[in-house]
């Protein structure tokens, strides 16, 4: 895909150095074009010569672009259906399509090029053009990499893999010949080797890196070298230095580095177009020219008129990668000699690196800058940054580090800006997130070095760098380093608050405390296997109502011991927890090791601190509870009389109203919509058929202060066909009954606080900086001040009581976060009646499971709550009372 996108670069030079003239010649070799992609081919070379300097150079683009479709589809190549693994069949709008890429790329926006290589990508699948659509897919695979998107980029390559496995081409065979799809073979290896290294076993990755290694020694006509982009191969080595260096296989990683050393070292001494233009050998007229040029330079693309200009011309742009490769090889080296810890050898290819950095300069100054685009060059000088950041910061020498790593970032935030709004929280997850940990890291250094109140606020600031970033710009918060001090931090600081924070730095923990009284921070290095460990707590509480006294607080001393004075002495904690800690309470961590966080104090989390001071209103004059509005959701209902009796291995052919019969009434939700409209003067309830999507989406949400949801909750995946959290609403005609976070987040209100009393409605998928995503992220970028959210799935008849509880307090003149504490401690002394082990989540019904006959699945983590000894028989255990959070914008 990348050496057919040099057809709309070059193209420039080689109309404007030979027009019609070198075509002709070059036609005798290939053949003529066809007049569609003559066409096409021109007005790619007017995209690409716009200027991408404002609104007007990018409507111009799109008219052309626009224009070059409506020629494409009038074309018969639009309605050909071939399938085949050669170029035999040519989806020529492509040709737009990368000059679309480039324009966007050489104005600094490549987040912008995402939608049409997207739409070149589903629509070469459509027409059958796979050739194309797998060249397409692997160059979308490296943009999403590229802009940091690895989730879009593991998504694309595993339905790459699983179609390609339908057609013969898997990837757990290895190829009996060395071919074509042995090249194609190796690029996705090598793309999912760097994604999903857990994916591979050293036998596994061994048998590749040699049939690699064969591959690049005997056949390098089949990697593409071309004099405009070198040999592919340069795209695959990496990825196997990386995965040798990680496993700690120091003996292999040498001999993969001499090779990879040799193999460059070869292809520059060796290649023949360079020696045949040494020789002056005419490429058209020289029968070894046209033998070299057959060989090496048509097998890599079909569309290569435009090379008759550029071999004929005397430009250096064709011997860049003299310059090039060389400096790739030696950046390479330096990122795999510091993640292997060799870093005299680091600094010794970082040496190499920069010098050949400033070489490769000279030679870009002297060609057309469309190649800096073209070779990605902004990306790898900014891989080098981070590289020499990251020696440096193992070396000790921390602020010349954080000064490399803040270029990275200033970078990173132009390249972000690119994206649409919604697809700026996957940033952070590709190479980007690595310069801004680095810069947490280097500035907690500082501080542990040299402890002030300025070195306070930059570690602040880093760890503000990354967190809820893409929530801050939905709300209009920016950004601001002169609005975070000790000062405005206090100012929002009522008598017995503190802001406590645990950002996750990678290996390491920052953890920070601000109170009226002190500011502190220290760094807690994980232990091997931490995420790990996290998740086990969790799901061992989560699962089987199992709380491990020992190991949490184990947990909570080792992270909040040197605050504990602190801790106790507040009565609100303000909370910011990062990373697997986001999916436990912070209220049920010891941070004594014997003391809970939430004894003797509420606890309010927040999704940043830039968010909090933006709309925190410490002296705001609350109006009672009991005159405000409520507005409330309670016992949808599902299909149950239409629920199948067993499941096979598909659960479902589709959403909607087959979704929806797994799904128990939950007829407990009713009274606690009742008790909770009876806290306020007025209200409104929609229940049974009524609680429906139609009738929530068209309710004028933004009047109501108080807004409560009682139904079944689920996450992204729980089921088929459902992506992202939703609440289950009943089933309608036209609607299919979830709620999505999606819809949520366009919806408009003005709550006080909205309560989610469903199952984990504050889970999602995490994502760095920006935490889980799951509702009641959703529901704050509404317009909710704050929400009430769980953990895990919750009981049902535990969790009717807690709502009670939590709205008598407030109707008592309690804020929700204190409400809601007193209400989890009124819950944990409670004896009522459990009432049946009925949860607020996936109820699968299938015969072959449960007590013969009863078509139920045992609820295994309920079981072992309910068969606890009579002697605990109430909500004292965690499972009940903790999953519970609130999370709050002020």
């Amino acid at each position: 895909m990348r050496l057919v996108r040099v057809t709309c670069l070059a193209i420039v030079i080689a109309f404007s150095s030979q027009g019609a003239c070198g075509v002709s010649r070059i036609e005798r070799i290939l053949g003529p074009k066809t007049a569609t992609e003559d066409a096409l081919t021109r007005i790619a070379a007017k995209i690409v010569e716009l200027p991408g300097d404002g609104a007007r150079s990018d409507k111009l683009a799109e008219r052309l672009y626009l224009q070059g479709r409506k020629r494409w589809e009038k074309s018969p190549a639009n309605s050909k259906t071939t399938i085949t693994a050669g170029n035999n069949a040519s989806y020529e709008v492509h040709i737009l399509v990368d000059a679309m890429v480039d324009y966007y790329r050489k104005s600094g926006r490549p987040g912008e090029a995402l939608p049409y290589l997207e739409a070149a990508a589903a629509e070469s699948r459509s027409l059958r053009y796979y050739d194309q659509w797998r060249k397409t897919s692997l160059e979308l695979v490296r943009l999403y990499r590229s802009l940091g998107m690895l989730d879009h980029a593991e998504t694309t390559l595993t339905g790459l893999l699983k179609f390609m496995s339908r057609i013969g081409l898997s990837l757990e065979q290895m190829p009996a010949r060395l071919d074509v799809d042995t090249v194609i073979f190796l690029q996705l290896h090598a793309q999912r080797l760097e994604m999903q290294p857990d994916a591979y076993d050293e036998a596994v990755v061994d048998a590749l890196y040699s049939l690699f290694r064969r591959s690049a020694e005997q056949t390098p006509a089949l990697w593409g070298w071309s004099s405009l982009s070198g040999f592919r191969y340069v795209e695959v080595a990496p990825a196997f230095l990386a995965w040798f260096a990680a496993s700690g296989n120091t003996s292999k990683l040498q001999e993969a580095i001499r090779f990879y050393r040799r193999l460059n070292e070869t292809n520059l001494a060796t290649d023949p177009l360079l020696l045949a233009d040494e020789l002056d050998i005419d490429f058209i007229t020289s029968p070894l020219g046209r033998d070299l040029f057959q060989e090496f330079a048509i097998r890599t693309s079909r569309l290569l008129t435009w090379k008759s200009g550029v071999f004929d011309s005397a430009g250096p742009e064709k011997l860049r990668f003299i310059d090039r490769d060389p400096f790739i090889e030696a950046l390479t080296l330096a990122r795999i000699a510091e993640v292997s810890g060799d870093l005299s050898l680091a600094q010794s290819e970082l040496e190499t690196a920069k010098t050949r950095l400033a070489s490769l300069d000279a030679r870009y100054a002297r060609i057309a800058p469309e190649y800096r685009v073209l070779d990605l060059f902004e990306l790898d000088r900014m891989r080098l940054t981070e590289v020499r950041a990251a020696t440096l910061e193992k070396l000790g020498r921390s602020r010349e580090a954080l000064n490399l790593y803040r270029q990275h970032i200033d970078w990173s935030e132009r390249e972000r800006e690119s994206l649409p709004l919604d697809e700026r929280l996957h940033f952070f997850r590709g190479r980007a997130r690595e310069a801004y940990l680095g810069a947490i890291r280097t500035t907690a250094a500082i501080y542990a070095s040299v402890p002030s109140t300025d070195a306070f606020i930059e570690l602040l600031d880093s760890c503000e760098r990354l967190k809820a970033r893409q929530m801050e710009e939905v709300l209009g918060v920016s950004q601001g380093a002169e609005r975070l001090s000790i000062e405005s931090i206090r100012a929002q600081l009522r008598e017995g608050d503190a802001l406590l924070l645990v950002q996750d730095a990678g290996r390491e923990l920052v953890v920070a405390l601000v109170s009226h009284d002190r500011a502190v921070a220290r760094v807690v290095s994980k232990r091997d296997g931490w995420d790990d460990h996290i998740v086990s707590l969790r799901d061992r509480l989560a699962r089987d109502a199992s709380y491990d006294r020992a190991a949490f607080g184990e947990l909570g001393k080792r992270l909040f011991g040197f605050v504990a004075a602190d801790i106790a002495a507040a009565s609100h904690l303000y909370v910011m927890v990062d990373g697997a800690l986001s999916m436990l309470p912070p209220s049920i961590l010891p941070y004594d090791g014997e003391h809970l966080l939430d004894d003797g104090r509420f606890l309010t989390q927040l999704p940043s601190i830039n968010i909090w001071l933006a709309d925190s209103k410490v002296d705001e004059v609350l109006t009672p509870v009991r005159e405000q509005r409520a507005f409330v959701v309670a016992d949808p209902a599902f299909e149950t009389a239409r629920r199948v009796d067993a499941i096979g291995r598909n659960l479902m052919a589709t959403r909607g109203s087959n979704a929806l019969r797994y799904f128990a009434r939950l007829p407990e939700t009713l009274d606690e919509g009742r008790a909770v409209l009876q806290t306020f003067s007025s209200g409104s309830m929609l229940s049974g058929v009524d609680a429906s999507e139609s009738k929530v989406k068209s309710m004028a949400l933004d009047g109501f202060s108080f807004i409560h949801f009682a139904t079944h909750g689920v996450i992204g995946s729980e089921l088929p066909d459902i992506r992202e959290p939703a609440l289950v609403l009943s089933w309608e005609e036209g609607e299919d009954g979830f709620l999505y976070a999606s819809e949520v987040a366009r919806l408009r209100l003005n709550a006080k606080l909205t309560v989610l009393s469903a199952c984990n409605t504050g889970n999602g998928r995490y994502y760095n900086g920006e935490g889980l995503m799951g509702m009641g992220r959703a529901f704050l970028i509404a317009g909710s001040q704050s929400v009430i959210v769980s953990l895990w799935p919750v009981e049902s008849f535990a969790t009717k009581q807690l709502m009670v509880f939590l709205y008598q307090n407030m109707a008592n003149g309690f804020e929700p976060s204190k409400a809601l504490w007193l209400a989890q401690r009124q819950l944990r002394g409670d004896a009522g009646a459990r009432g049946s082990a009925t949860e607020r989540g996936l109820e699968i019904v299938d015969e072959t499971l449960g007590p013969a006959g009863t078509g139920v699945r045992p609820n295994t983590h309920l079981e072992s709550a309910v068969n606890e000894s009579a002697s605990q028989a109430t909500w004292s255990n965690p499972f009940y009372w903790s999953p519970f959070i609130i999370v709050s914008t002020r």
